[in-house]
C-alpha cells in the first residue's frame, strides 16, 4: 500500500504504531500489529568546538594530551560519531574511541602520540554524526603550527660601541630584528617594560620613545629581551646585554695665553698653547677646541689636553 509523503511528513518523531486489519467476504476479520520509530524531524547537526582553544595546535600543546569536543545536535541512544583528520587525502586518519552521551555531547581524547598526525600546516577535521535511523551530518578546519620561533635582535643596539650615552637616551631609539615566522607578534621587554613592535613580513622594529631609557642606572649588564609569539601561541625569546654611560665628561680650560691679560701683538706672532684638564675621559680620547669658529683637534694626554696654535698653521695639533 503506497503512503503519500504528505501523510508521512505529518507523523511526529517517536514510536509509530501500525495496525493491519483484513476482512473476508463472509465478514471474518483478522488484525496484525507492528511498530516503527520515526526519526526525521530532529536530524543530527554535527558541531566541533574550536579545537585546541584557538584553532591552532602549537608545539607545547602537541606534547600533551588534548581533547576534541562537540555536539551531535540530537539526544537519545544509538548515536555514533566519527572523527577524521584530512579526509580523502593520503594522510587521512580516522580516530576511534569517540565518547557520546545521551544529550548529544561527544568527546575524543587524543594522546601526544596521536597528535603527531597533525604535521605543520593546515588540516581539516571532519566530524560525522549518525543517529540510529541512519540520518547523518558532517561538519571544520584546524591549523597546526609546530615551528618554534627564533627571534633575533640586530646589534649593536646603540651606535657602533653598543654603549647607550646621554644623547642617544634623550631621543627615540629604534630596536629591530627578524624572526623565522612571517607575521608573528613581537614584544620588546626592556627591564620589565613591554613595547609592541611593528611587524612587516619576518622583520620587526619598535621605536622606544624619547627618554624611555634615561632613568636607567649605570650598568654594563642591562638586559633587552625580545619575545616573539605567533597566532598559535608558540613563543620564544632572544636576549642581548648592553651598557649605558650617563656621566658626561668634565673639562677645564687654563687661562689662555701667557700673562692672562689677553692676546697681544707679540703673542699673536708666535705659536701659542691652550691647555686644560678633564675628568671622565680615557687617555687618547679626542678633544676639540674652537677659537673664533676655527676648530682644533687634540687628544687627552695624562690629565692634560693641549692645543698648539701658530700663525702659520691654524690646525697644528699637539698632545700635552
Amino acid at each position: 500500500m503506497p503512503l503519500a509523503s504528505a501523510d508521512l511528513s505529518s507523523i511526529p518523531d517517536g514510536p509509530v504504531s501500525v495496525i493491519v486489519t483484513v476482512t473476508d467476504s463472509a465478514g471474518n476479520s483478522s488484525t496484525a500489529n507492528g511498530s516503527a520509530e520515526a526519526l526525521f524531524h530532529k536530524l543530527p547537526s554535527a558541531t566541533l568546538v574550536l579545537p585546541f582553544g584557538d584553532g591552532y595546535l602549537n608545539l607545547e600543546e602537541s606534547n600533551t594530551a588534548q581533547t576534541l569536543r562537540g555536539n551531535t545536535g540530537i539526544s537519545g541512544s544509538g548515536q555514533t560519531v566519527t572523527v577524521t583528520l584530512d579526509a580523502g587525502t593520503p594522510n587521512q586518519v580516522v580516530f576511534t574511541g569517540v565518547l557520546v552521551d545521551s544529550l548529544g555531547g561527544w568527546s575524543l581524547p587524543l594522546s601526544s602520540t596521536q597528535l603527531d598526525a597533525f604535521t605543520e600546516g593546515g588540516h581539516t577535521i571532519t566530524v560525522t554524526v549518525a543517529d540510529r535511523a541512519g540520518n547523518s551530518s558532517t561538519s571544520t578546519n584546524v591549523t597546526a603550527a609546530l615551528t618554534l620561533l627564533a627571534p633575533d635582535i640586530t646589534e649593536p643596539l646603540f651606535g657602533s660601541d653598543n654603549i647607550l650615552n646621554i644623547a642617544e637616551a634623550s631621543g627615540p631609539i629604534i630596536i629591530s630584528g627578524t624572526t623565522n615566522s612571517t607575521g608573528s607578534a613581537q614584544n620588546i621587554d626592556l627591564n620589565g617594560v613591554i613595547y609592541q613592535a611593528v611587524v612587516t613580513g619576518s622583520a620587526w622594529r619598535v621605536t622606544l620613545p624619547a627618554n624611555a631609557l634615561s632613568s636607567l642606572a649605570e650598568s654594563n649588564d642591562h638586559k633587552l629581551v625580545v619575545t616573539a609569539t605567533d597566532q598559535a601561541g608558540n613563543s620564544s625569546s632572544d636576549t642581548v646585554t648592553f651598557e649605558n654611560d650617563f656621566h658626561a665628561p668634565a673639562v677645564t680650560l687654563d687661562t689662555p695665553f701667557v700673562g692672562g691679560d689677553g692676546l697681544d701683538y707679540v703673542e699673536s706672532r708666535a705659536a701659542q698653547t691652550l691647555s686644560g684638564t678633564s675628568t671622565g675621559l680615557e687617555v687618547g680620547q679626542k678633544v676639540t677646541v674652537t677659537v673664533n669658529s676655527h676648530g682644533y683637534d687634540t687628544n687627552i694626554g695624562v690629565g692634560v689636553a693641549a692645543v698648539h696654535r701658530s700663525d702659520n698653521d691654524d690646525r697644528d695639533r699637539g698632545i700635552g
